[in-house]
This record gives structure tokens, sequence and C-alpha cells, in this order.
């Protein structure tokens, strides 16, 4: 649909895009463990998801990352600094790839989780496995969403809460995944040279990173009910599909 109408895709990137960076520059959310200085994990993710989820893994996250970008450079601050907005950005993709690409999304998720499971070192399998409990829970969540719930695939499969809710919360569990990551690389063995250090995070974020991503999925579920009925209905053209 937008290589036929270019200009509506511009469009539509810039407006979006300049939504999240407004909307990126206000740090409201989760702390940082480990690093207090840290901006705070941004509960707005939950616009990420819910662009991925109507325009598509390129719309969507185009929109996610330029915007992401934009508000990263005027707010240069840790963990990752300019890259800030990678985490969303990964969660946009997700959410958009999960449209028409169900097992690509779990491709990426497992490419993720094996890259911060097994990182040398102070991978949480050297240290505390318990600490992934939650990436397995939503993995099976979503894969049973995908395969079990053939009777609403279909126009209906897009207005389904549990289909969303299970997308939403793989799709921002796989920008935790990412942080974590780029966290293991930015991080060690530089500013936390010890691995005790990253033992001690990952002790201490086992149950706190899954209420944070719990309240990112369920604030994009709410929003994207409403939001794609409504623009399903004044606007279909723009719907990814």
């Amino acid at each position: 649909m937008y290589k036929e109408h270019p200009v509506l895709y511009i469009s539509l990137l810039s407006i979006f895009s300049s939504l999240y960076a407004v909307i990126s520059l206000y740090p409201i959310g989760f702390p940082i463990i480990g690093l207090e200085s840290a901006r705070p994990i941004q509960v707005t993710q939950f616009i990420a998801i819910l662009y991925g989820y109507l325009f598509g893994p390129v719309l969507g996250s185009l929109a996610v990352g330029i915007g992401g970008f934009i508000s990263s450079s005027i707010t240069i601050t840790p963990p990752f600094y300019q890259l800030n907005f990678l985490p969303a950005y990964i969660s946009a993709f997700v959410s958009g790839l999960s449209i028409r690409y169900k097992k690509g999304v779990l491709a990426v998720f497992l490419i993720l989780w094996a890259s911060y499971f097994l990182y040398p070192n102070v991978g949480p399998i050297w240290l505390f496995p318990y600490n992934t409990w939650f990436h397995i829970v939503a993995f099976i969540l979503y894969t049973f969403s995908i395969t079990f719930l053939y009777r609403f695939r279909g126009p209906k499969e897009r207005e389904n809460i549990i289909i969303i809710f299970a997308t939403s919360l793989l799709s921002t569990i796989t920008g935790q995944l990412l942080g974590a990551t780029l966290f293991q690389a930015m991080y060690y063995p530089t500013m936390i040279s010890t691995v005790e250090g990253f033992r001690i995070i990952w002790i201490t974020t086992t149950f706190i990173y899954p209420i944070e991503r719990l309240v990112i999925a369920v604030l994009a579920t709410l929003a994207i009910i409403p939001i794609y009925r409504i623009i399903n209905k004044l606007y279909p053209q723009i719907i990814y599909r």
C-alpha cells in the first residue's frame, strides 16, 4: 500500500515519529537496577508496541527509531546514550512482524534470548539461571496464542485480547532482552567490573522486570483495542495487514 502512496507513507512517518519523540522526552518509568544515573525504563514504551501493531514492522519501527533517536540525542543519558531508543525500536518491530510473520517473531526472540542468556562470563546461565523464568512464560504464552487460538484467525485475530496481550508481552520482553544484552556489552568489564556485580543485578531483577513488562503489555493491550477499532473504521487504508 505504501509503495503506491509514498506521500502518505512520508506524512504518516513524519507525524508518528514526531509524536514519539515528544513522548519519549518524559522519563516516566522504572529505575534501572545497578546504574542509578541511568534514564528510567519508560512506561511509554507501550506506544512503540502500538505503532508496530497498527502500522507494521517497517513504518511502525521506523517511526519509533527516528523519534527515539531524536529524543535520545536531546537527552543523552545512560545506559545507552544515543542508543536508548533501541529496546523500544525492537519492540515495535516484533509487534509489527507478528501480523504476518509469527515464526519470524519467535526467531528474533530466540536469537536475543540466547545472546542474553549465554553472554560470556556474565550471562544468567553462568550466574543466576532463574532470572530468565519470565522470558519462558512470555514465549509459551505467545506460542499458545498463535497455535491453539485457531478459531480467532482471520479478521477477528487482530481484535482478540489474548493474542494482543501475548503479542504485546513478547514484544516488550524482546525489547528487554535487547536492552539487557546491550547492558552486558557496554558495562562488562568496564564500568561494572566484577562478575559478582552482574550476579546481584540478575538476582535483584528476577521479579522486578516481569512487573515492569506486565505493566507495559497491559497498557499496550488497553491502547491497541480501541485505537485499532477506531482507525480501522475511519481510515482502514493506513492499517498494516
